[in-house]
């Protein structure tokens, strides 16, 4: 949930946030672009982050990332240096996301899996929809540094709080027969 409140405090805003530094709709659109295309290359290196990291330790090191990527923002660089502020959040944002799916439903037994799966859900937009009301009425006030910055430090929190995890051991899925 706070990993979601986190992210969910600049995701809604990023077109307001890059109307802000004066780009185009084509430019948005171009960085978007370029994002998502990183993301789906990115996304494909996670499954060796993760055997070469292990996975509690290296979805934590993505949520770092993460927040490193939402102090960029926070800084509120122009041309280039937004654009990759931007595609570096996001990349290493939806980078965790594998991992994340792998690790809860290897914790659940299979029958448990959509439950699992739904509450999952159901806990992360919850979180984002508070977070883009919170920071909508954050950012009026206080700005794009204060509420990024915020949202880093609660990133490094999310961080921090993965990295307690410990293994379990994996449910069986099938009774065992003798």
């Amino acid at each position: 949930a706070l990993w979601a409140f986190a992210t969910g405090c600049f995701n809604p805003f990023f077109n307001a946030y890059f109307r802000r530094l004066n780009f185009s709709a084509e430019h948005m659109g171009g960085v978007v672009s370029v994002s998502q295309l990183a993301q789906a290359a990115m996304v494909l290196l996670a499954p060796f982050i993760f055997r070469r990291a292990g996975l509690v330790r290296g979805i934590a090191g993505m949520m770092f990332a993460t927040a490193i990527g939402l102090l960029c923002l926070a800084a509120q660089p122009h041309g280039f240096g937004a654009a990759t502020a931007y595609t570096a959040y996001m990349v290493f944002q939806w980078m965790s996301e594998p991992g994340l799916s792998t690790l809860l439903m290897s914790n659940v037994t299979a029958p448990e899996r959509e439950g699992a799966a739904a509450m999952n859900y159901l806990v992360a937009f919850t979180a984002q929809g508070l977070a883009a009301l919170a920071a909508g009425k954050l950012l009026t006030s206080f700005g794009y540094g204060a509420v990024l910055s915020s949202a880093a430090a609660l990133t490094i929190l999310a961080a921090g709080l993965f990295t307690t995890l410990r293994p379990t051991k994996p449910p069986e899925t099938e009774p065992r027969t003798k």
